[in-house]
């Protein structure tokens, strides 16, 4: 379960997920900036509608983790 209370967790709730740790990997001491654009791009208004804030939002980052993460690479780089 990956309940987020708040935009502080979301970056806790997806440090897990495999597309985000083998981003990570690829690239190394540059992820900083890429899970800091992760976080803006979940947020934003425009981005799919994410869960309410207090409740699992463990299968809505299954379903798009690896769509906002392609968008915030592209964003940084």
């Amino acid at each position: 379960m990956m309940v987020v209370s708040s935009k502080k967790d979301i970056a806790r709730a997806f440090e897990d997920l495999e597309p985000v740790v083998d981003c990570g990997r690829a690239y190394g001491d540059g992820f900083d900036e890429v899970e800091e654009e992760l976080v803006k791009v979940i947020t934003r208004q425009d981005v799919k509608e994410h869960p309410a804030y207090g409740t699992d939002w463990g299968e809505w980052f299954d379903e798009n983790i690896e769509e906002l993460l392609n968008e915030a690479v592209s964003i940084v780089m």
